[in-house]
């Protein structure tokens, strides 16, 4: 799953997009409140990116609900 920010800047038809990953790892191995914690961290560092993607670096079936849902509800803070 990826969630997609667009914002149009500069008169530019096609903004710069960053790619902004949270590690298969922490997807698969860490807690729920690390994946919170670092999507928030993301999400604070990358607030005025003109566009960017936020990401999980693994398949679904490397992680759990949980921080599925911890990643998801992050963006919508």
């Amino acid at each position: 799953m990826t969630l997609f920010f667009s914002l149009h800047t500069r008169g530019t038809r096609y903004p710069r997009v960053l790619p902004v990953p949270v590690p298969a790892s922490m997807m698969a191995a860490g807690t729920t409140e690390e994946v919170e914690t670092y999507c928030a961290d993301l999400l604070a560092l990358y607030e005025d990116a003109p566009a960017y993607i936020l990401s999980h670096g693994c398949n679904f079936e490397n992680t759990t609900d949980e921080k599925l849902s911890a990643f998801i509800n992050s963006v919508k803070k």
